[in-house]
């Protein structure tokens, strides 16, 4: 698929079936979830289905380019995905990966500076942004998330790598 939107994937999975659609549209729109409990699980089957002692635990940041500037986080800022300063969406992962496989244990979604200045307040009520983030780099996104992942002691690792190309963040 081109571009990886709910209407498109639920088109792809049951045909033209407009309730589906909208169905998860306002499920992940307006949906509230507990996203830690949902991570922590998470991290328990991984660990569980896959956990190596030698594990790597990977940091990385990558950008989704945005033609429009709704999307909470959009800025223009340096996207990896067309290698310059755009338009995008900036999002920090953590990667777990042993010689058995390899995924997703945790996210942040970075917000630039920018989103933190006056003329972003209604933004931030508009995209239901919590009052009490403050402005975090991206390595220091990552770190937040090593140590929530080496606290919680459930998923085995013994090194950690990341890459920043950074923009000044």
């Amino acid at each position: 698929m081109e571009r990886k939107t709910i209407e498109a994937m639920i088109l792809a999975l049951h045909g033209p079936d407009v309730n589906a659609v909208r169905g998860l549209q306002q499920f992940i729109g307006q949906g509230r979830w507990a996203a830690e409990a949902l991570v922590i699980k998470q991290q328990a089957l991984v660990a569980e289905w896959f956990g190596d002692p030698a594990g790597v635990a990977i940091v990385d940041g990558s950008g989704f380019p945005k033609r429009g500037p709704d999307s909470v986080g959009v800025a223009p800022q340096y996207c990896g995905h067309v290698g310059k300063i755009a338009n995008c969406q900036q999002g920090v992962f953590l990667i777990y990966a042993t010689p058995h496989a390899y995924t997703f244990l945790d996210e942040r979604l970075y917000l630039s500076e920018c989103w933190f200045g006056e003329e972003y307040r209604e933004r931030w009520r508009d995209c239901a942004i919590p009052e009490d983030i403050h402005f975090q780099t991206e390595p220091e996104l990552g770190l937040a998330m090593i140590r929530e992942l080496a606290k919680r002691g459930v998923v085995p690792f013994r090194w950690v790598t990341a890459i920043w190309i950074s923009d000044n963040s």
